[in-house]
């Protein structure tokens, strides 16, 4: 199509039909022809209305792995307010038609439990459960609050006959895979937070990719953000212990940041502790009557954590939760609060060439060593 101009066909859509895919731990190698290309289905609710007909769920399956992702609960992609767009080339027309996509992150299918509502069998005359009396009256004669909040707890349930399905379809499939599969199904879960690696290096620096723990955008960012540690002079680090503006682990590596080698290692060394600072800063700041921690770049900027890697942030520990009817926001909760756990862990193994005393960053995670030294090695992939 070179020299050959393009004309450009957009669809609108208020419910896309086409996916943008990101598998939690892995990525695919279209490129290779040994990789194996998995089977995708996409199953989708029928004779359902309002909110409930946009539900998705899509699964992948190949030989060896199973992979299930939703557009809806815990599984649902941040909201932003960008707009996906996927666009299909007619070479022989020169018409591109643009479609409207949607994010999906498929997750490795260790355990699915079915989210189903128990409901009372028998005639009209039966006695009615005690939740069922208290929807109508709430719905008849609760506040606003009261219903907003029923309305809420009810949008989770999946009510639909065509998902129930998909949930017992999958919780089937699971059941017959179990037999002779369960140290399979333990390595999966023991992953499923951890970031993507190598089974089968030979060489612990092969294990993982430093830009899967740290993207390229947000590493750009840290040549500019980590400046004042490059530059930093004892009087500066004394300053920082006394104030207690860093953890004991970062503060540690500046002492000896001017020893550590070239110009290009020290600039690179100095990014990576910068990166640990923020994750270890958000680590250790907790709501104790929420129990999470705020994601937003509001509260982010009150660390001091740029808002392009304050959008990484999100992306890799943010969950999206609102209740009581206030807006959507990323918080870090206590499942998300092991995945980072085991990216700081991980970014530890790159700061110090892959072997170190893990006594000074059990003391910041308040872990006793044993359990950092088995978060380790569940992080470098090792079987416990």
């Amino acid at each position: 199509m070179n020299g050959t101009e393009i004309k450009l066909d957009y669809k609108p859509s208020s419910n896309p039909s086409a996916f943008i895919i990101d598998f939690s731990n892995g990525r695919l190698d279209v490129d290779n022809p040994k990789c194996i290309q998995p089977k995708f289905t996409l199953y989708e609710p029928k004779n359902a209305s309002g909110a409930a007909k946009r539900k998705r769920v899509l699964m992948a399956e190949t030989e060896f792995m199973t992979y299930m992702g939703r557009n809806f609960g815990p599984d649902r992609p941040p909201e932003d307010l960008c707009r996906n767009l996927v666009g299909v080339l007619d070479k022989g027309s020169g018409v591109m038609t643009l479609h409207d996509a949607t994010e999906m992150t498929l997750h490795p299918m260790t355990c699915l439990k079915e989210e189903t509502e128990t409901e009372d069998e028998g005639d009209e005359g039966d006695e009615e459960s005690f939740q069922s009396k208290r929807a109508r009256l709430i719905e008849s004669f609760g506040s606003r609050k009261q219903k907003r909040v029923a309305h809420q707890r009810d949008g989770g349930r999946m009510k639909d006959a065509a998902l129930k399905s998909v949930l017992e379809e999958t919780r089937q499939h699971r059941e017959d895979r179990s037999d002779g599969h369960d140290e399979e199904n333990l390595l999966e879960s023991q992953t499923r937070f951890i970031p993507p690696f190598d089974a089968h290096a030979e060489k612990a620096e092969d294990v993982f990719k430093l830009d899967d723990i740290i993207s390229p955008v947000a590493m750009e960012e840290l040549k500019e953000a980590s400046k004042a540690f490059r530059k930093a002079t004892r009087v500066d680090v004394s300053e920082w212990r006394s104030s207690k503006k860093y953890s004991d682990y970062v503060l540690n590596h500046l002492d000896v940041l001017g020893t550590v080698g070239s110009s290009s290692v020290k600039k690179k060394r100095s990014r990576l502790l910068c990166y640990m600072a923020y994750l270890l800063a958000i680590y250790r700041k907790e709501d104790k009557k929420k129990k999470k921690v705020d994601l937003s770049q509001e509260c982010l900027d009150k660390m001091e954590i740029p808002s392009a890697i304050g959008d990484d942030i999100r992306k890799m520990f943010g969950e999206i939760i609102g209740s009581s009817g206030k807006e959507l926001k990323p918080f870090l909760t206590d499942s998300t609060r092991i995945k980072l756990t085991s990216y700081i862990l991980v970014l530890a193994f790159f700061i110090e060439g892959f072997s170190y005393d893990c006594t000074q960053l059990a003391r910041d995670l308040r872990l006793n060593p044993q359990q950092c030294v088995l978060n380790g090695s569940t992080s470098k992939g090792d079987r416990m």
